[in-house]
């Protein structure tokens, strides 16, 4: 029963910001990327400094250590030459809070 109310929760999210990520995302263009102020990050409450990407439309994205933006976080990212089918399985590095 436990793992139909998960499968629910992870459709009923997927369906709901699927579409959300396509519309801010997609077709975008990074502009540039530093990372955050010590005052945003005073303004979010935050300890850590996350990077921050400006993409070509205005839009800033940062990352959060959870979903509930307790504080920042790291960026992992993978090349195309690490992927393995299409899988999350290398990482080639990290962009870490300062």
């Amino acid at each position: 029963m436990q793992t139909n109310k998960l499968n629910n929760m992870e459709n009923s999210i997927t369906k709901t910001f699927q579409p959300l990520i396509n519309d801010i995302l997609k077709g975008r263009t990074i502009v540039a990327a530093r990372y955050m102020s010590k005052q945003e990050a005073e303004d979010m409450y935050w300890d850590s400094r996350p990077l921050v990407i400006h993409l070509d439309n205005g839009t800033l994205l940062f990352m959060s250590r959870d979903d509930e933006g307790n504080d920042g976080g790291a960026l992992f990212y993978q090349t195309k030459e690490k992927q393995t089918d299409g899988k999350f399985t290398i990482v080639d590095g990290r962009f870490p809070t300062i």
